[in-house]
């Protein structure tokens, strides 16, 4: 009996001792290759960073999408800050390396590259346009009669239906959130428990903030209907949209 406890444990140090093997050719490989490492402080601090500005944007873009139609000047700097933290994890996506299909450790960058351009990246580039500043802008043009020609001269303040699905385009940045989630967790706990109730109250936030926040977004799409259910509930304030 004390043999095979013993046998159980040195299994255990031996995958132990491997794993601490495998990480440390690991790091040596991403310092050679010039990548963003997946373990030590900086992998952490990197995770931390982008993680926090993630669940910014888990509350922000909705509310925005729903609520802040009209933004002010504080709406639009805050924009651009966040813009411009998303444009260095967009370069930093270049130096990010992966595990593929066949749980191989790719640090290459081509192809590393090429799995991000083939990707994400689209949408990212998409993501950066300051929106809250064009809508900004646009309060002092005038409406014209073809919703074509204020799309091409921007004025989203006469697109009040087109300004808020423009936002949801933001919403692409919060895609890495569960798995920097799950990395901090373990960082800093190994119980299993608390790993799945965090994981599984975070994706319950995120579906009722993001439902909460749509459904008051598709209010706004009926608003200046005469016969929609807002009127009808006489839920809205007519005078605002007569």
């Amino acid at each position: 009996m004390k043999q095979g406890v013993n046998s159980e444990f040195d299994l255990i140090n031996k995958n132990e001792a491997t794993d601490v093997n495998l990480k440390g050719n690991q790091r040596m490989l991403e310092r050679q290759a010039f990548v963003i490492p997946s373990h030590g402080q900086i992998a952490t601090a990197y995770r931390l960073f982008f993680f926090i500005h993630k669940v910014i944007i888990l509350f922000y873009v909705p509310i925005n999408a729903a609520f802040s139609l009209k933004p002010d000047i504080r709406n639009v700097f805050f924009d651009f800050y966040l813009d411009f933290i998303f444009l260095i994890e967009i370069i930093t996506m270049f130096f990010l390396p992966y595990t593929d299909s066949q749980q191989r450790y790719i640090i290459q960058h081509s192809k590393i590259a090429f799995r991000y351009l083939t990707s994400w990246f689209i949408l990212d580039i998409l993501a950066l346009i300051p929106l809250s500043k064009i809508r900004y802008d646009s309060e002092g043009l005038e409406r014209s009669k073809d919703d074509w020609a204020n799309l091409t001269s921007l004025n989203f303040k006469s697109l009040p239906r087109f300004y808020p699905l423009m936002l949801l385009t933001k919403f692409v940045r919060v895609r890495k959130l569960s798995e920097y989630l799950e990395f901090l967790l373990q960082k800093s706990t190994r119980n299993v428990t608390i790993h799945k109730l965090t994981i599984t109250f975070t994706y319950l936030f995120m579906l009722c903030h993001t439902s909460a926040c749509g459904w008051r977004m598709l209010s706004l799409f009926d608003i200046y209907a005469q016969d929609s259910w807002l009127r009808a509930d006489d839920s809205i304030d007519k005078s605002m949209s007569d």
